[in-house]
């Protein structure tokens, strides 16, 4: 029997932590016990609370940076450079060209000219959803992954936009939530960033309060353990899978947690068919 796919669509992840947070918990997990908000989950969740993931959220997970700085030795940049200024002469501008001027001629003026340079943008979709054995610690491993090869692709002049969720597979559903934390018209902020790419509670906080409060998912089987990773759920190529039910557009390049914790940076690039 093929499988309903319910995929919500956020564009930042103020408009998420505000919905879900506002939603009535849905059908299927009324009267259950709520795991998004299981107070002492530290090693699980990576957070008490929920009220203290949100907090994480409005500050920056500055010790997830430093933790992954100091692993990785060099302070992470994201610079894209997709334009540039030139001089040119034109009639008006903010210095005079005194041969010009003298001659008469009417672009006497030196100013300054945007040229577009030429950049392929890339759209990643990242599903950080892992099973309940993987600990926090592998999920901020993955998550570097992520973030190096974010890196290396504006390096190289493409220009990345990035979507992070998580699936929740059910018998009759799979359904998912996913966030758009990174446009590619501007530079990524690596403090801003951290949360949503290398803390558990993104997942196990903010995914499963999506999960309960969800109108569109009607799967009673998932108040039962939240449901299982797609990793796990289906074993076939998830990319392809993914992009004949519609869920990704065929320019989409998609990956997971256990991918990225598998492949460095240069690994995942090679599994997205760049150099």
């Amino acid at each position: 029997m093929s499988k309903k796919f319910v995929i919500e669509k956020f564009n930042s992840i103020d408009e998420y932590v505000k919905t879900i947070g506002k939603r009535p918990v849905n059908k299927v997990f009324a009267g259950e016990s709520l795991s998004s908000e299981k107070k002492g989950t530290s090693e699980f969740a990576a957070t008490a609370t929920y009220q203290d993931s949100v907090a994480l959220i409005e500050r920056g997970f500055s010790e997830g940076l430093d933790k992954m700085m100091n692993n990785h030795g060099e302070r992470i940049s994201f610079k894209i450079k997709s334009s540039r200024a030139l001089p040119t002469s034109s009639p008006v501008g903010y210095a005079p060209i005194v041969p010009n001027a003298i001659l008469g001629l009417p672009n006497s003026m030196i100013s300054k000219k945007t040229v577009q340079m030429k950049t392929k943008v890339v759209s990643i979709w990242y599903d950080m959803g892992a099973s309940c054995g993987v600990h926090s610690q592998e999920i901020l491993k993955a998550g570097r992954h992520l973030l190096e090869l974010i890196d290396m692709l504006e390096k190289q002049g493409y220009r990345v936009e990035l979507r992070v969720g998580n699936f929740f597979c059910g018998s009759k559903e799979i359904c998912a939530p996913f966030v758009k934390v990174k446009t590619d018209k501007q530079p990524m902020n690596p403090l801003k960033i951290a949360y949503p790419i290398l803390h558990a509670s993104f997942f196990r906080r903010q995914g499963f309060k999506w999960l309960e409060t969800s109108p569109q998912v009607t799967d009673g089987g998932l108040a039962w353990g939240y449901g299982t990773p797609l990793r796990h759920d289906y074993n076939g190529d998830r990319r392809k899978y993914l992009r004949e039910n519609k869920v990704i557009d065929d320019n989409c390049f998609f990956t997971d947690h256990y991918e990225a914790c598998e492949n460095d940076a240069k690994g995942l690039m090679k599994l997205m068919g760049l150099k």
